[in-house]
Formats: C-alpha cells, structure tokens, sequence
C-alpha cells in the first residue's frame, strides 16, 4: 500500500505519516482511508477545514482534471502537496477579512444542509476548492514530470474522453477494438 501524507501539515518536507503504537485508532483508520486521517490539535488550518465542513477525501481523491487517481497516483498527489505552498495559500485565505467573516457569520448561524443550506456551495468553499486547485495542478505537473509513465497514462485518458466526446466510434473502434491498436498514438 502506498503511503500517506499530511497535506496540511507545518512541516512542509513531505515526509511519510507515521503513526506508532501511541495511537492504535488512527493507525487502524488510515490502514483503510484513501488519505491521512490526521488530528487537528492546536493547528488553526487543520480545524478550519474540519469546521467549515470541507470534503477533503473528494479535493485529493481526483486528479486536476476530474478523474479518479489510482492508489499510487493518490499518494504521490498526496506527496508534492505536502510539500509544496497549499498550506501557506490556505493561511493566507483564511486570514482574510472577507473569509473570517463569512466563516464567523457560518459557525454563528449554525448552517446545514438540512435546513436547506448547502454550504459546500457557499463562497467561502469556493475560494477553498480554488486554493487547491492550483496546488493540485502544482503537484500534478510535478508528478507527471517525475513519472512519464504515468503522463502517458493521463494523456491517454485524455484522449479516450476527447473521442468520446467527439463521438469518434470509428477511430476509437480502430484504436482499441480487440483487433485495432492497444498503444496511445504518437
């Protein structure tokens, strides 16, 4: 299994999460959650995003372009964005007048999505899901400059959805039918 990383984590340096004997529970959860179940502790960016409620599994679980990652895709995502400026983009987010007021009127308003209230909808999401956009395009062009393999990979799953898209049956009949062509064109 691929290892995990705190995305969110102080120590910038990408190094693998470990946890010890000290804590049996969160070593049983990460064995099986798709990222790093970390606690939040004193870290003002880590109770942020719990909070407000933010989907992080679903803004580390696909690639920039919408797609699931595999296991090791996850991981190494996981990895150049524990090392690269998400963290520091969110403190500068958070640190917002606007944002501290639409997070404050949030947490004194109670807000759910059973009151009709869809906060994942709200502005102050917005501007979170767009800090890690660009720390995911980040990481995904580093990750794919390390891993050409991988590249090829996602370049051809961008050219199956192109021609689907395009309604190409022909060429996508040519290309990858049992008796067509299996390798990405070049």
């Amino acid at each position: 299994m691929p290892p995990k990383y705190d995305i969110l984590s102080k120590d910038r340096t990408g190094n693998k999460l470990t946890y010890g004997a000290e804590n049996p529970i969160l070593r049983m959860l990460n064995s099986v959650s798709p990222i790093a179940i970390v606690p939040a502790g004193d870290d003002s960016v880590k109770q942020t995003i719990l909070d407000m409620r933010f989907n992080l599994p679903r803004a580390i679980s696909t690639g920039p372009d919408g797609e699931p990652l595999s296991a090791f895709e996850r991981s190494e995502m996981q990895r150049y964005l524990s090392m690269g400026n998400l963290r520091r983009d969110l403190e500068r987010l958070f640190n917002q007048k606007s944002f501290q007021k639409d997070f404050e009127d949030y947490k004194r308003m109670d807000l759910t999505k059973g009151q009709g209230f869809d906060i994942s909808k709200s502005r102050m999401h917005d501007e979170v899901r767009y800090v890690f956009k660009r720390a995911k395009d980040a990481a995904w062009s580093e990750f794919k400059r390390n891993n050409p393999e991988y590249a090829a990979r996602s370049e051809e799953r961008a050219y199956r959805k192109q021609l689907l898209k395009q309604g190409a049956m022909e060429r996508i009949d040519q290309l990858y039918s049992p008796s067509g062509r299996r390798e990405f064109p070049r």
